[in-house]
């Protein structure tokens, strides 16, 4: 996996040339899946980095943070389901 959460979400976006983010709607136009896109995106973000987890502990104030972070993705991820 990649260190950045920049990087993470780069890798993600350069695959949206693939066939997968592509899709036809009912009307028969062929476009780019972005609620595809998100979906991936958001899970990729769903594990914090090293730097996000310190940053949001408060200085070890708050020793739950990923979790916490973890469940506003699942959550996020969850409203479109």
């Amino acid at each position: 996996m990649t260190d950045t959460m920049i990087e993470r979400i780069s890798t993600i976006a350069d695959a949206a040339d693939d066939a997968a983010y592509w899709a036809s709607s009912p009307e028969g136009r062929v476009g780019l899946d972005t609620s595809k896109l998100a979906r991936d995106i958001l899970t990729a973000m769903r594990e914090p980095t090293e730097q996000m987890r310190v940053a949001g502990s408060c200085d070890g104030d708050w020793p739950h943070s990923r979790e916490s972070w973890q469940a506003m993705i699942d959550a996020a991820l969850a409203e479109g389901a």
